[in-house]
């Protein structure tokens, strides 16, 4: 019988290997990235990095948990999101083996941005639990909010 290993997170950590210069600090090349404009690209890298090793690995096997993804406030604010790029044929077969994914470790998904029925008809065809989006309601005030809530309870 296997031992149940205990549960650890981990941390996905972006090292720069110069062959002149060595290590590269973080400190100093994400700001470089982020003031050049490299900053979302090289975050693309890390989550193709990151989502190829949780595929490629046996997690629970491991005693992995989780991975944390550090991201920039520049790519937090990115309008170019997976719903966004969904609208490719390679950006919906990444947003469909995410949320796949996501849900086969037992990972609740809110997918966010949804603007059309196209777009909440996919979400919803992919499982994911929680769609909220423009298509729903527009930004409001938190009064009108309140009032939107109660309207539409289930």
């Amino acid at each position: 019988m296997r031992a149940l290993l205990p549960k650890f997170p981990a941390e996905a950590l972006a090292r720069i290997i110069d062959p002149e210069y060595g290590m590269i600090s973080p400190d100093i090349f994400i700001p470089a990235a982020e003031s050049k404009g490299f900053i979302i690209p090289f975050g693309d890298i890390v989550l193709d990095q990151v989502f190829k090793f949780i595929s490629q690995h046996d997690n629970d096997g491991l005693g992995l948990s989780y991975i944390e993804i550090n991201l920039s406030v520049a790519q937090c604010m990115e309008k170019k999101s997976m719903l966004n790029e969904a609208a490719t044929g390679n950006g919906k077969i990444i947003l469909d083996h995410t949320v796949r994914m996501m849900k086969s470790i037992g990972k609740e998904l809110v997918a966010e941005g949804a603007e059309t029925v196209g777009d909440v008809t996919m979400l919803k065809n992919m499982n994911c639990d929680y769609i909220q989006g423009f298509y729903f309601s527009k930004p409001l005030p938190a009064a009108e909010f309140v009032s939107f809530l109660k309207q539409n309870q289930k």
